[in-house]
C-alpha cells in the first residue's frame, strides 16, 4: 500500500509542478519527491505500515494519540498538524518555503486515495477510523461483486494490507 501512496503523491506532485513555489529543475524534482514521500505520512498511525516499521516508537505514539489506523490522522485535523508541524520544522531548518504545502498536498492525496478503498471510511476531523466502534465498516468476509475487478479480485483489496 505504502507504495500506492508514494506513487499517487509523485503523481500529485508532478500534476502541481505549474502551481508549485519551487523553481529550477532541482527544486521541483525534491517538490515532486516530497509530495511522493509525505503521502506516506498519514499512515504514521498504523505501526506496519512503511512508514510506521521505520520509526516505530513514534507510530505507536502517533496510533495512540490519534485513535488508531485512519482516525486522527486521516482527517483534515490530521492534514493540518502535520502541515503544522512542517512549518515549525521548515522555519528551524530553513528549508524551502513550500514544504509545508507538499506536506499537506502529500497528505491529502493519501486520504483522497484511502477514500476510494473499500475499506475506505477516514474521518473528516479526527474522530472515527478502523478502531472506532461507532465507525461504519463493512465487515462482512464476501466482496460486493460491484467491487470486482477482471480477474475476480477486489478493487480494494490490494489497499486492505499496508
Amino acid at each position: 500500500m505504502g507504495k500506492t501512496h508514494v506513487l499517487s503523491g509523485v503523481a500529485a506532485g508532478i500534476a502541481t509542478l505549474g502551481y508549485t513555489p519551487a523553481t529550477g529543475p532541482s527544486e521541483q524534482t525534491a517538490w515532486v519527491a516530497a509530495v511522493g514521500l509525505c503521502a506516506l505520512l498519514p499512515d504514521l498511525d498504523h505501526p506496519q505500515s512503511m512508514l510506521g516499521r521505520i520509526v516505530l516508537p513514534i507510530s505507536w505514539l502517533v496510533s495512540l494519540a490519534s485513535g488508531g489506523h485512519r482516525g486522527g490522522t486521516h482527517s483534515l485535523l490530521g492534514v493540518l498538524v502535520f502541515t503544522l508541524i512542517a512549518q515549525a520544522g521548515t522555519v528551524a531548518a530553513h528549508l524551502p518555503a513550500w514544504v509545508p504545502l507538499a506536506v499537506a498536498l502529500g497528505c491529502a492525496v493519501h486520504i483522497a486515495g484511502d477514500c476510494l478503498t473499500h475499506h475506505g471510511n477516514v474521518s473528516d476531523l479526527g474522530t472515527g477510523g478502523e478502531n472506532d466502534p461507532d465507525a461504519e465498516m463493512d465487515l462482512d468476509d464476501e466482496p460486493d461483486p460491484d467491487d470486482l475487478d477482471d480477474d475476480g479480485e477486489g478493487f480494494g483489496d490490494s489497499y486492505d494490507s499496508l
